[in-house]
């Protein structure tokens, strides 16, 4: 009797895996793209064509790895980002430095400080007082 109730149990947990299993070919409504035959390209260009060939699962991989007809175009148009990069970072930093330079050489306007005014003031004051007095003693 145990026997037969660990057999009904296994027996029911096996009905229920199978309901929740996902039905053979998919989800795809029939009729839908996916399950269309695929169209193949009509250019003349062998790329595409050669693209076209390959499978689904075949091109995700090449892809991945950086290889096929489609990965040449990435990367020329990296290399063409890259350098583009380069040169606007290159026209940067020279406006950058021609923009330190300017500040550097430009002329310095001449600020006098209180201090300063004091002691022109002082010194003149100091002359004056001089004369003043050669002229009182003489």
């Amino acid at each position: 009797m145990a026997n037969q109730n660990t057999s009904n149990k296994a027996t029911t947990g096996k009905k229920r895996q199978k309901g929740t299993r996902p039905q053979i070919g998919g989800s795809a409504v029939p009729g839908a793209r996916s399950t269309q035959p695929k169209q193949m390209p009509t250019s003349n260009n062998p790329q595409e064509q050669q693209l076209a060939s390959y499978n689904r699962e075949m091109r995700r991989r090449m892809e991945k790895i950086g290889a096929g007809p489609a990965a040449e175009e990435n990367r020329l148009e990296k290399m063409r980002e890259k350098r583009k990069r380069k040169l606007d970072l290159k026209k940067q930093r020279a406006a950058e430095e021609q923009e330190r330079l300017r500040r550097q050489l430009a002329p310095k306007r001449a600020r006098l400080d209180r201090k300063v005014y004091y002691f022109i003031f002082g010194t003149l004051l100091l002359i004056v007082l001089i004369i003043v007095l050669f002229l009182l003693f003489k």
